[in-house]
C-alpha cells in the first residue's frame, strides 16, 4: 500500500481527491511526497520518499500514467544505487494499491523546495531525468542527519556503503 502525499497543484492536475484519514504506506521508503515542476516546454513531477528523502524526477505528462512513470523512475534510481533486483521488485510490488492525500509534513515539503531550488542548476546539463534524480540524491539533508538520500536508501535496503578512508 502506498500513499502519495501531494501538493494541491499536483492533486488538482492528477484529478485525485485526498482521503482522510490517510493510510500509512507499507513500503520500506514510506509515503511519497509529490509536486509539479514547470520546465518549459516540459512538465515534470518531483517525488520524495518520506523515510530517506530519495528524490525521483519524472515527466508529468500524460498525467494518467504518472504513478507508472514514478514507479519506473524509482526502479531506475534504485538500480543505479545497486539495490538488489529482488528488493527493488518487492518495493515496487508493495506500492499497490495507491491512496492520495495532502502533504502533511513541513520538513518533507521543505526538502522538496530545496531540491526544486537545486534543479535549475542541473536541468539541461544532465543527460537524463535519472541523472537529475541521482544528483539530487547526493545532497546532504538535515532531516536525515546530514546524510545523503542515496546513502540512507542503501542503508535501508541493507546495501553496504563504500567508505573512503
Amino acid at each position: 500500500m502506498l500513499t502519495y502525499r501531494c501538493t494541491k497543484k499536483l492533486l488538482d492536475r492528477w484529478r485525485e481527491r485526498p482521503v482522510e484519514p490517510s493510510p500509512t504506506s507499507t513500503t520500506r521508503l514510506g509515503d511519497w511526497f509529490g509536486t509539479l515542476l514547470f520546465d518549459k516546454p516540459r512538465h515534470l513531477a518531483l517525488f520524495v520518499a518520506h523515510r530517506t528523502l530519495l528524490p525521483v524526477v519524472v515527466e508529468a505528462a500524460p498525467i494518467g500514467r504518472l504513478a507508472e512513470r514514478h514507479r519506473e523512475g524509482l526502479r531506475e534510481v534504485l538500480r543505479a544505487l545497486r539495490i538488489p533486483a529482488a528488493a527493488i521488485e518487492a518495493e515496487l510490488a508493495e506500492m499497490e494499491p495507491v491512496a492520495f492525500a495532502k502533504t502533511n509534513d513541513r520538513v518533507r515539503g521543505g526538502t522538496m523546495n530545496d531540491f526544486i531550488r537545486m534543479l535549475p542548476y542541473g536541468l539541461g546539463r544532465a543527460a537524463s531525468l535519472l541523472e537529475e534524480s541521482l544528483q539530487l540524491a547526493k545532497a546532504p539533508c538535515g532531516p536525515i542527519g546530514m546524510e545523503s538520500p542515496d546513502d540512507f536508501t542503501k542503508e535501508v535496503f541493507g546495501v553496504p556503503r563504500l567508505r573512503l578512508v
